[in-house]
């Protein structure tokens, strides 16, 4: 009953017919698994990222967010938004988990669903890219993306998203 993150294996249940829970909901697919939801391959998937979210949005009924370069959040009778943070570093074990991390943080500040992905993914890109910039374009962890956090919300919280994060 309370609202919630559906990712990994639980996109895995999902996708072979266990219902979403009563509540509000982000579901957060990387192509593979969005492949497995909407059966489809990850070549239709990856070749109209906006149909496939409101293709997924609307089978869903609920928020989704499709992870990938650009990744994109949609929600029925909601803009397709696209965030620009984030980077190719970013593509390693458990930057998944550390966005789960944050939409499930912001969900239980009662944010709605819709605004949690989209803040939520923007807030983790952001640290992402201080990452990029503060170590180099590959090797950080999530670890690091997490401990980057706080810096990435005073960026966000004094207006500088908009400025490159170097």
């Amino acid at each position: 009953t309370k609202p919630c993150v559906v990712d990994a294996d639980a996109l895995n249940c999902v996708s072979l017919g266990v219902p979403l829970p009563p509540a509000s909901c982000v579901l957060t697919p990387h192509a593979g698994e969005m492949s497995r939801l909407l059966e489809l391959s990850t070549a239709e998937i990856q070749s109209d990222r906006f149909k496939t979210i409101e293709q997924a949005a609307s089978r869903f009924g609920t928020t989704v967010l499709l992870k990938g370069p650009f990744t994109v959040v949609g929600e029925p009778d909601r803009p397709i938004l696209v965030n620009t943070t984030g980077n190719p570093g970013m593509a390693t074990g458990g930057m998944g988990d550390t966005l789960t991390g944050i939409i499930a943080t912001l969900l239980s500040e009662d944010l709605p669903a819709y605004c949690a992905a989209a803040c939520g993914v923007h807030w983790h890109g952001l640290a992402g890219d201080i990452c990029a910039c503060e170590i180099g374009t590959i090797g950080y962890t999530a670890v690091d993306v997490s401990n980057a956090l706080p810096a990435a919300r005073v960026r966000i919280l004094s207006s500088c998203e908009s400025k490159p994060p170097c």
